[in-house]
């Protein structure tokens, strides 16, 4: 990591990061942070030596050519390394590249401009320290100084910069300022007093929280920790595949077996024929048809006990696919009505191919088929509004990074499974866009940190009336069947 170059006052120390244990073992040096352990070897013996004594900072004790070597490594290590901005050897704030594309230029505003953190821009707590990073920015700075914190709390709204103090040490602001704009973390004004984050067609139409996600749970463009890693392993044990009974539950309804899978549609015709119906028959949906659509969709078809004393997870399969084979998902149904089941909020146990009764007050379910309502846009409620949950633990002990992220693609997994099981069976299936909940955990008795809804699908009979699934509606033209000749 090549030191930053030098704005005003400021001064640029390359070296790694605090959170980094560098040790010698023999001729080799060991790193160990960022949740893995690099082993270096044949360095310079000077470098070594170094880094594993003050690998705060690459020091000025080096001879050029070590000093040279020492910064292109951390170059190369940049998920390990960091800057320190310095004042007279005081830390005013340390830059962080969370890619290997490190480099950038300082742009010190002048006095006339008006700048304000960008859009995107977030600043949190790690580490007992301020940090001020950026989806947009593969850049972060550490505010290790209460000028660096007491700035960026200044320009989180509009400021010219000639209006800003002079920090302490008669630093001016716009030198931490030139590192922010240089590394995209600050936005000048146009003439006409706008920013670009606001006017940009494509960023305006990027909500802060989408686009955070979307940066934090790829690879890329983020040095933190991503993948299997276990990262609780013998700290936390991890949730169990399968759930204990509802202890509480006031009754069980033993489902009925499904009838053999035999005749239907053909896997084609399902995805050729699936579509979102929202209106429904004046007969419900009956017991027969939900607990099919039950057990084709989300029972578990397998479970896998671990010996005892092994180290590995207990497991169970699914008719979906699930990220880790971990299966966090659980699945309760809201009934309006249905042919031999009573109306209330049921918890589906999928082990046992039952329904375990959560709430038969007619109050919460009326409000949790309210709002499934208004998520279809249609006025008529639903036979029943299936709620899927996530026991966030169960992949977040296994994940670092794209745990939500995967509870979100499983999501999308189980709703095709039950798209195509409903077109099967000639039932009205609708996947939902949005689900309230806090009014989900309140009504099926969650922690919301622990367990809470992720995805919302309702269920209905089809309308004799309805035209045939896959046939157009008014203003559609079939496209080309894909079918093989």
């Amino acid at each position: 990591m090549t030191p930053l170059p030098a704005v005003g006052l400021l001064e640029g120390r390359a070296g790694l990061r605090p959170s980094v244990a560098a040790d010698l073992d023999g001729e080799d040096l060991v790193l160990d942070g960022a949740g893995r352990v690099t082993r270096l070897r044949g360095l310079p013996v000077p470098v070594r030596e170094h880094l594993a004594g003050n690998g705060a900072t690459v020091g000025d004790d080096l001879p050029d050519e070590a000093r040279r070597a020492a910064d292109a490594l951390l170059g190369r290590l940049a998920h390990l390394a960091t800057n320190r901005l310095t004042l007279a050897e005081h830390e005013v704030m340390r830059h962080e590249g969370t890619t290997r594309a490190t480099g950038y230029t300082p742009h010190p505003p002048s006095d006339d401009d008006v700048v304000r953190l960008d859009r995107f821009a977030l600043l949190r707590s790690r580490e007992d320290q301020l940090v001020l990073e950026c989806p947009r920015s593969v850049h972060r700075f550490v505010l290790t100084s209460p000028e660096a914190r007491s700035l960026a709390a200044e320009v989180a709204v509009p400021r010219r910069v000639g209006d800003l103090p002079t920090l302490p040490g008669g630093l001016a602001a716009a030198e931490l300022l030139g590192h922010w704009a240089g590394a995209g973390l600050l936005e000048r004004a146009d003439a006409d007093g706008t920013f670009r984050s606001d006017t940009d067609e494509v960023l305006r139409q990027w909500d802060f929280h989408d686009l955070l996600m979307h940066s934090r749970s790829r690879s890329g463009r983020w040095d933190e920790p991503l993948g299997a890693l276990s990262p609780h392993r013998g700290l936390v044990d991890p949730l169990p595949a399968v759930t204990d009974p509802r202890p509480e539950c006031a009754r069980v309804v033993a489902l009925p077996d499904p009838p053999p899978w035999s005749g239907g549609l053909s896997l084609a015709d399902a995805v050729r024929q699936r579509r979102s119906v929202r209106d429904y028959a004046d007969a419900p949906v009956t017991l027969v048809e939900l607990a099919t659509f039950l057990h084709r969709s989300f029972r578990d078809r397998a479970r896998f006990d671990p010996p005892v004393g092994s180290a590995e997870e207990s497991k169970v399969s699914r008719p979906y696919p699930s990220g880790g084979g971990l299966y966090e998902h659980e699945l309760y149904l809201t009934v309006r009505r249905c042919d031999g089941l009573d109306p209330g909020v049921y918890h589906y146990d999928a082990l046992r191919h039952r329904l375990e009764l959560v709430d038969d007050d007619p109050e919460p379910a009326r409000a949790m088929l309210a709002v499934a309502a208004a998520a279809t846009g249609h006025p008529s409620s639903p036979d029943v509004l299936l709620t899927l949950t996530a026991r966030f633990q169960r992949m977040s002990w296994r994940y670092r990074s794209i745990a939500y992220a995967n509870v979100l693609r499983t999501t999308g997994a189980i709703y095709q499974t039950m798209y195509l099981v409903a077109t099967d069976l000639d039932l009205a299936p609708c996947a939902l866009g949005n689900g309230d909940a806090d009014l989900s955990a309140r009504v099926l008795g969650l922690d919301w940190l622990r367990e809470s809804s992720v995805g919302d699908f309702v269920l209905g009979r089809r309308d004799a009336a309805d035209v045939v699934a896959g046939e157009p509606l008014a203003g559609w033209t079939v496209l080309g069947s894909g079918d093989p000749d």
